[in-house]
């Protein structure tokens, strides 16, 4: 899938995609107390945290793996524009 056609599927362009992200940037400098993203753990085990934070169309998952001394971390979005996953 191509990034136009990402945005295309969970109801936004790609310019008000960033135009929000910039807003809330701007909102940060001006509320220091806001906090911009909640996080939600949806699995946790010794070496691995997995959590998402909901955004306009979907999810952000943050996945962190730890395995002896290598660290990991991944983030991906998830499109979902109802917010329909449940944990």
């Amino acid at each position: 899938m191509i990034e136009s056609e990402l945005f295309d599927s969970v109801g936004c362009t790609i310019d008000e995609f960033y135009r929000e992200i910039l807003k809330n940037r701007e909102s940060e400098k001006v509320n220091k107390n806001k906090i911009p993203l909640e996080w939600e753990n949806i699995f946790s085990s010794v070496n691995i945290n997995s959590h998402r934070a909901k955004v306009i169309g979907g999810w952000i998952v943050n996945n962190n793996t730890v395995l002896y001394d290598h660290v990991g971390e991944s983030m991906v979005f998830v499109p979902d524009p109802e917010h329909l996953w449940e944990i």
